[in-house]
């Protein structure tokens, strides 16, 4: 007996999530909490917002999570043209912005979540748990 592979985007697959921030020890320690999510791969790294565009067109991820003040691009910026492009997948912004401008941007850009950076283990999981509800809801094929 063989054993299959579920394909991409089946319910059997985990969650792909990228990481965008500018900063090395930030990306480093969201991905280590990231290992505590079940049923999800951290699949790419970026930098910048245009490096978080060039990732979500190159691999697709369910879920992204984006810093908001990063050099060249910034990252409400990016999930403004990624929602355009790709309006099932999930933004969630970590950022140590808490002011209620930048807020009211993330929610028109189209995050579906804002953490505010130190991000908590507890934080990070808390969120994902939402995110990954919902991104599972638009992985399930229609009848």
């Amino acid at each position: 007996m063989s054993e299959r592979k579920a394909p991409p985007g089946s319910m059997a697959s985990p969650l792909r999530v990228i990481i965008v921030d500018d900063s090395e020890e930030t990306r480093i320690s969201i991905q280590m909490m990231m290992s505590l999510v079940p049923d999800s791969e951290v699949v790419a790294f970026g930098q910048n917002g245009r490096e978080a565009i060039a990732l979500a067109r190159q691999h697709h991820p369910h879920i992204a999570l984006i810093d908001v003040n990063m050099p060249e691009m910034d990252g409400l910026s990016a999930i403004e043209v990624i929602r355009q492009e790709q309006p099932n997948l999930i933004c969630i912004v970590i950022s140590a912005e808490k002011d209620p401008p930048t807020l009211q941007r993330a929610v028109s850009v189209g995050a579906q979540g804002y953490l505010i950076k130190p991000v908590t283990a507890e934080q990070l999981l808390s969120v994902m748990e939402r995110a990954s509800k919902a991104a599972q809801a638009m992985r399930v094929p229609s009848p």
